[in-house]
């Protein structure tokens, strides 16, 4: 990783450590239990933010499929697995952000865990963005032989520099997105890394009022134990 990648990542993994002493300070001084219980709350969650960052980065020299093996994944189990990793740090979709399922197929070969992480990663990039009335959510669409796992928010577009990584096939640092503030482009090198494991890729889609991060996953021809099939 370049010098400028090492710096939006660790510029990324400070954020949640500067939240909870900000917290912490406003603890010291806080008065009524209700407001102390608040604050405390949110500690543990900014907290719970940062070790899922870490624990992902910690999993990337350890990507092969021995470790993460590919196997038939439910996908709405999936992603509500990764909408629960949302609730954990705080940032539990609202009723404008949903689970849109296009496709007759459930079944998909990914690893459940690196594919529940992917979603998570693209959904807290999304959050920031998601506006009412829109179609902004996690999405599910059949593609032939592949099942699309998508997640679409109605913010500024990704710059070209993220358009011309992610067509590369792969990321090799974060990259700081000044035309979307609260982007992380650290997750997004993570959610990179363990699409490549799993044999996909992370994809972009630009729309006219938002962007699209997807990745296709081989449709399972395998029966589930209930008798799930396609």
């Amino acid at each position: 990783m370049e010098v400028n990648g090492i710096l939006v990542a660790a510029s990324e993994l400070k954020e949640p450590m500067v939240a909870m002493r900000q917290l912490a300070l406003s603890l010291d001084l806080a008065r009524d239990v209700a407001t102390k219980k608040t604050l405390t709350e949110a500690i543990v969650k900014n907290a719970e933010r940062g070790i899922l960052q870490i624990n992902d980065l910690m999993q990337i020299p350890r990507l092969n499929l021995e470790n993460f093996p590919l196997e038939t994944v439910s996908l709405r189990a999936v992603c509500d697995d990764a909408l629960n990793d949302l609730t954990k740090i705080d940032m539990r979709p609202s009723e404008d952000f949903s689970v849109n399922v296009s496709s007759k197929v459930n079944l998909a070969v990914a690893n459940a865990f690196l594919l529940r992480r992917v979603i998570c990663n693209f959904c807290i990039n999304a959050m920031p963005y998601v506006k009412y009335g829109n179609r902004s959510g996690l999405f599910i669409e059949g593609r032939g032989d592949l099942v699309r796992v998508r997640v679409r928010d109605h913010g500024p577009a990704v710059s070209d520099e993220i358009v011309q990584k992610i067509a590369q096939g792969f990321m090799d640092e974060p990259v700081k997105e000044a035309l979307k503030p609260e982007f992380s482009g650290l997750l997004l090198m993570i959610a990179a890394d363990f699409a490549l494991n799993m044999k996909s890729q992370v994809r972009v889609m630009r729309h006219v009022d938002g962007t699209s991060f997807y990745v296709d996953l081989p449709v399972s021809r395998q029966m589930s134990l209930f008798g799930e099939g396609v």
